[in-house]
Formats: C-alpha cells, structure tokens, sequence
C-alpha cells in the first residue's frame, strides 16, 4: 500500500493511547480503534509508521502487528490456541534429533541442548530428547506446568508466544527466550541452525544467500527484536 499520511502523532484517553495519521486515528483490520494500553509501546510504534517509506510495509512494523492481533483476535480464539500450543511440546523441534555422528546432529546437541538444559534448570524440568521421528511424549508434570503459564499470561504476550511459536516451530525456544533465558542471538542461532549447516555445506559465505532468504531473515529479525521488547518490558513471572 503506497503511504498516503505526513505526519504521526499520539493521543491519549481514558482507554490508552491512539496513534493518528495527519490527525485521523488508526483501526485495526477488523475496524476497531487501535488503542496502547502500555505507555512504554507507544515510542516505538510511532517510530515504525514514521520509518514507512513510498510504501507501507507490515513486515516492517512487528510491533504493530502484534499489538493489532492481540486486540482483533487473540481474545475470542485464546482457548483454542492455547490448545494448540500445548500440542508443541510432544513435538517440539529441540527434542528431536538426528543423531551425535553429524555435523547437523552435534550442532543440535550443542545448540538445542543448551536451552533444554537452561529450561530444565530453571523449571525443574526434565525435557527429555530423542533421535527417530516417532513421537516422543514428555511428563504430564511438563505439560500441566505450561498450561498454567499459558492461562495466566496477559494477552500481549500470549500473542506474541503464539507468532513466536509459529516461526520457531518450538515451544521450548520460545519460552527460553520470552523469560530471558537466552538472547535474540542466540534464538536466532537456534532456529537457523539446520540453514546454517546447508550454508555451510553449499559454500553461502563464498555465493550469497538468495534475495528471497535475505528478505526472510530481515523480517525475522525485525520480529525477534519487537519479541524481545514486548517480553523485557512485560516481564512475564514464573
């Protein structure tokens, strides 16, 4: 969509904070007000539409995003998703590996092993790996203890978890990173990391990743970055 605004502006009310454009305040894709309620979100979200250029980019605007489908949708879908979440962790992609007598293997054991082992300390967990495709269950204990975080987090964050999740393929890395367990490099190492063995393998560093990856892993970043915003500045308990 080509920019069709000059000037952003804020303005506060008794519901929170809405962002105008020359004047006109922003609706969300199901056509309600766009409303702030943390006062720390509003900076950056007017950074992200005054950093638009000709065109308006979505990808560009995570927090945005994020933010709208926590006030759309999030709030009428919660039970089913968080369903879906917990469905992540018989799967999750940190437990499954292919094995200690490959590369790609014993970068997983390295890489993904260490958030299991950061998660296991810091729940008193007992996240348990295997080297097949058959599914592999963990604990019931595991399980009733996600729930219970699941339902008591606000809905910002729980919207965030669930794209997070989405683009991870892993509960458990998410929830390492939400609680700060590790850093955005260090996601960002572990959910690359079968790309970053082919790029090894395919010589990336002598030929150059494809403009279509390029694209991918900037708007991956941009999203990783309002991810960790959103989690330092709401700082979800135990």
């Amino acid at each position: 969509m080509k920019r069709f605004y000059k000037i952003v502006t804020q303005q506060e009310n008794s519901q929170g904070h809405t962002i105008l454009l020359d004047g006109k305040p922003i609706r969300t894709p199901q056509k309600n007000l766009f409303i702030i309620h943390n006062d720390h979100f509003v900076p950056p979200i007017l950074q992200e539409w005054q950093n638009q250029g000709e065109f308006i980019s979505p990808e560009t605007m995570p927090l945005t995003q994020i933010l709208m489908t926590a006030q759309d949708i999030a709030p009428r879908v919660r039970g089913s998703v968080t369903e879906e979440l917990l469905a992540y962790i018989d799967t999750d992609l940190l437990c499954y590996h292919t094995g200690d007598d490959t590369p790609l293997g014993r970068r997983q054991k390295e890489i993904w092993g260490d958030v299991l082992k950061k998660l296991n300390q810091f729940f008193s967990w007992d996240i348990s790996v295997t080297r097949g495709l058959v599914m592999h269950p963990q604990s019931s204990y595991i399980h009733d203890q996600l729930r219970s975080i699941l339902e008591g987090m606000d809905i910002v964050s729980f919207t965030c978890l669930q794209i997070l999740v989405q683009e991870t393929g892993s509960i458990f890395l998410s929830l390492a990173f939400m609680y700060q367990l590790i850093t955005k490099a260090e996601l960002v190492t572990a959910v690359m990391l079968e790309d970053d063995v082919k790029a090894e393998i395919y010589n990336e560093d002598f030929y150059g990743a494809s403009p279509d990856q390029e694209k991918k892993r900037a708007a991956q970043s941009a999203f990783f970055g309002a991810a960790d915003f959103i989690f330092k500045t709401l700082t979800p308990s135990k």
